[in-house]
């Protein structure tokens, strides 16, 4: 150990410390160190072995059994059962009558009645009598509405005729009567003299005045007869 710190003091130079003023130097002798006696390194002692203590064994860890949870059944109530006693059905014998058989009555149609009132009409009354009361409304309604504008374009007809010649020449007067059958789409039927004048030319003037003038004349709703008087009279 001393001949290596010598050694470190050969080689290295030491730097020579700076004295302090107040500070005194300290003067380092190496006679003034003696060597220390060496005391003998004692034996290593042998390294005891290590003794490991034996880990007790860990007991097993008991398994947990699981817990079963008792199902609880509700018990329900019972319904009661309450039989029911059959009805016993009275059957009652229904007295059979029989019916007598019940006749139909079949109701004529009777003519409808319209609803405006036909008032009477002397004329119609002469020219048609009893046989007026057979026709049906419509064909009453007609008459008593038009049978006189059927007469006066007639007797215009007529007079734009002239009077026959040959009754004119025999100074022939008189009044005849006439009848024929209107239908709804203008047409005649039936045309005749019911009422003579006693004139042969004026009876057959009536007819070709009429044939000439009906096309002029209102139209029914159905198939009327229309009947009235045409008068001749020289003036």
């Amino acid at each position: 150990m001393l001949l290596i710190a010598l050694f470190f003091i050969n080689k290295e130079s030491p730097k020579k410390p700076k004295i302090l003023p107040d500070e005194k130097p300290i003067n380092l002798n190496l006679a003034n160190f003696q060597p220390s006696p060496q005391k003998p390194t004692p034996p290593m002692p042998k390294p005891k072995p290590i003794i490991k203590p034996i880990p007790k064994p860990t007991p097993p860890k008991p398994k947990k059994e699981p817990i079963k949870k008792e199902i609880v059944k509700k018990e329900q109530p019972k319904k009661e059962i309450v039989k029911k006693e059959p009805i016993k059905k009275e059957i009652v014998k229904k007295e059979i009558v029989k019916k007598e058989p019940v006749k139909k009555i079949v109701k004529q149609n009777s003519p409808k009645k319209s609803k405006t009132p036909i008032q009477s009409n002397p004329l119609v009354d002469r020219l048609y009598g009893s046989e007026f009361t057979s026709y049906t409304p419509k064909q009453k309604q007609f008459i008593n509405k038009n049978l006189q504008t059927i007469h006066a374009i007639t007797q215009r007809v007529l007079v734009l005729n002239g009077y026959p010649l040959e009754a004119l020449d025999l100074f022939q007067e008189g009044i005849n009567v006439v009848s024929f059958y209107l239908h709804p789409d203008g047409t005649i039927s039936n045309l005749v003299i019911t009422q003579s004048s006693n004139s042969y030319f004026l009876d057959e003037n009536t007819l070709k005045v009429i044939e000439r003038a009906y096309s002029q004349y209102p139209l029914p709703k159905e198939k009327t007869k229309i009947v009235f008087y045409v008068n001749y009279r020289i003036e």
